[in-house]
């Protein structure tokens, strides 16, 4: 089933023009902006937060965009063009990553956009994915009639976590059958969680099939 999202076009901005990244994030963007820093500008990412502040009031595109480059916490900006906006520097391995947004995004002229996807036809976040199992997620999957889906083969474990088994030879998690999930009302809370057309929906479909929005 095809579904339209509205998500944040995304564009870099040099520290000089701090208040064009502002202006851009207000409108419904997010920014990367250039900072001066050891070694060369590092990337500090520029997003928007609503009046309470906290992570429950970022915007999940933004909050999912700060995952997809393993970042949690952020700084709210106390004054200045940005004050009110978020700000976290991104590691230097994960510059490159949001430099590709920027110029993946660079062809869209206004902050945001519309995408349509449909999940039925592709699943890229199913394939060599870390899907970790938590006692309720165990719980569902057994039911009162599966118990041998929370063992091997259905379950791998990593240093004492818990967490869907792959195929061995194509990565995909091995309820995936014909791009559709074989335990879809039983599925952990992550899948259940996981956004279409953030960052590590389109990363995923990037990575997987060379897709690019």
């Amino acid at each position: 089933m095809v579904e339209t999202f509205t998500r944040p076009v995304w564009r870099s901005f040099t520290q000089k023009f701090i208040g064009n990244a502002a202006e851009w994030v207000r409108s419904g963007g997010c920014a990367v902006v250039w900072r001066p820093a050891k070694g060369g500008p590092a990337a500090w990412l520029l997003l928007p937060l609503d009046d309470e502040g906290g992570t429950d009031a970022m915007p999940e595109p933004a909050y999912w965009a700060m995952l997809a480059v393993y970042l949690e916490k952020y700084k709210r900006i106390a004054r200045g063009a940005a004050k009110g906006l978020a700000t976290v520097r991104v590691a230097r391995s994960y510059e490159h990553e949001v430099e590709h947004w920027c110029e993946r995004d660079s062809k869209y002229a206004e902050p945001t956009r519309e995408i349509s996807l449909d999940c039925t036809t592709c699943a890229a976040c199913c394939i060599k994915n870390r899907v970790v199992l938590d006692r309720e997620d165990l719980a569902r999957l057994a039911g009162t009639d599966r118990p041998e889906l929370t063992k091997k083969p259905y379950v791998r474990t990593e240093k004492g976590v818990k967490l869907l088994a792959l195929d061995q030879k194509t990565g995909a998690c091995v309820h995936l059958t014909d791009k559709l999930c074989g335990i879809y009302e039983r599925r952990p809370d992550n899948c259940r969680w996981f956004p279409a057309a953030t960052e590590p929906c389109l990363i995923a479909r990037r990575e997987e099939f060379g897709w690019e929005d």
